[in-house]
């Protein structure tokens, strides 16, 4: 297949500001802890993404769309996304909330964290702040938006004609009549059959939904202007997985979930035997392709990587064994493998090389408190793996 002119990767969602704070002890209610450090770092899916993806040295343009605060966090983002070459077109600045941040804090003696975190801004992030008609958007490849389950506007349900046909499962709703199988930008291994308006439409009367999330919007205008649509969740431990989650698949082309999210989208224990079960997690992960999922279902844990396709192909990456002196912090390591799958998936790499760029990106974000300080080049990122070997998968 030949590849795609399209070059660039959009990017929505949850921008957030990390203030972290370590302390000499957790304290007791009503007692005080001295705080003997503190930082801040970039946090949420799409800074994380594109941040990574800019210390990679990924070449192609990159492009944030979100909502900050008039603030100094707000400010504090987008200075630091010009800084790594992060295009802020459509990162507005709203009044009507500040910045979403997270105090993160962390207990010296135990290295745990617990987190107080603003919702701010991101939870007035609406379809209509999503402009996939820019010269920008129509060169692009990639889109990814995350966390959805965080996005208070965007979880809640649409009531539009569009999306109440779709809700009913009505078999001549098209999310994307104007995509061609031409106008898909190149992408390895699945055959164009998979794309068809008429198998999406099959894969909708399996999964109708009781009420489809305004995300659903976002996502199907971005498949109509010709990209790639990339979805991750957050580990929320609740039932919304099945109400928010399983009914925008249909219009998600690449589906980040970790070994959590995975289980409550599927109702499937991957960890029976007291670790990860690679039986269940092939169960579980194809389970996720039969919900509608139009390319691959990414899958990550700790210990490993699982990618799984419509046509059948199923491809596992251990993690790297990464030594406990090693880590200083866990923070972002998701984003981390996402931002390592979708750079070698933008150029084009089988999913396999993708999958170890992948966990090879999350075990350089273990070198840092921080979601991106410790991401070096593409070719150091690769080189840990000579560094510290592969997991042996049982």
């Amino acid at each position: 297949m030949s590849r795609s002119p399209r070059s660039g990767i959009l990017a929505g969602g949850n921008w957030i500001v990390d203030h972290v704070k370590t302390l000499d002890a957790w304290p007791p209610q009503d007692a005080l802890a001295n705080i003997t450090a503190e930082s801040w770092g970039n946090g949420g899916s799409p800074y994380n993404i594109l941040k990574n993806l800019s210390k990679l040295g990924a070449s192609c343009p990159l492009a944030g769309i979100g909502l900050v605060g008039a603030d100094a966090d707000g400010a504090r983002i987008l200075d630091d996304c010009r800084a790594h070459r992060i295009d802020t077109t459509q990162l507005r600045t709203t009044p009507a909330a500040p910045t979403s941040y997270s105090d993160v804090m962390t207990d010296s003696q135990t290295g745990r964290r617990t987190f107080f975190h603003q919702r701010g801004a991101n939870a007035l992030l609406a379809p209509e702040h999503f402009d996939f008609t820019t010269p920008q958007a129509a060169a692009a490849k990639i889109f990814h938006i995350g966390y959805i389950l965080l996005l208070d506007k965007l979880d809640e349900p649409a009531a539009d004609a569009a999306v109440q046909s779709l809700e009913s499962g009505v078999s001549d709703y098209r999310p994307a009549a104007s995509v061609q199988s031409s106008d898909i930008p190149a992408f390895p291994s699945l055959p164009a059959d998979n794309f068809k308006p008429q198998t999406l439409n099959s894969r909708l009367a399996r999964s109708a939904p009781a009420a489809i999330p305004r995300i659903c919007d976002v996502l199907r205008r971005a498949r109509a202007a010709g990209l790639l649509t990339s979805l991750d969740c957050v580990s929320e431990n609740s039932d919304r997985f099945q109400t928010i989650v399983r009914p925008v698949l249909p219009e998600v082309d690449i589906l980040f979930v970790n070994d959590f999210e995975a289980g409550k989208l599927t109702g499937i224990d991957l960890h029976t035997t007291g670790k990860l079960n690679r039986a269940d997690v092939e169960r579980a992960v194809r389970a996720i392709v039969d919900l509608g999922v139009r390319r691959q279902v990414v899958f990550h844990a700790p210990e490993a990587a699982c990618a799984a396709s419509p046509d059948g192909s199923l491809h596992w990456q251990p993690s790297l064994r990464v030594p406990s002196a090693a880590i200083k912090g866990t923070a972002g390591a998701g984003d981390a493998f996402a931002a390592g799958v979708l750079y070698g998936l933008h150029e084009d790499w089988p999913i396999a090389d993708s999958l170890r760029l992948g966990v090879c990106t999350a075990a350089a974000c273990l070198g840092s408190p921080t979601c991106s300080d410790s991401i070096p080049s593409l070719q150091e990122t690769l080189g840990l793996a000579e560094i510290y070997g592969f997991r042996v998968l049982a």
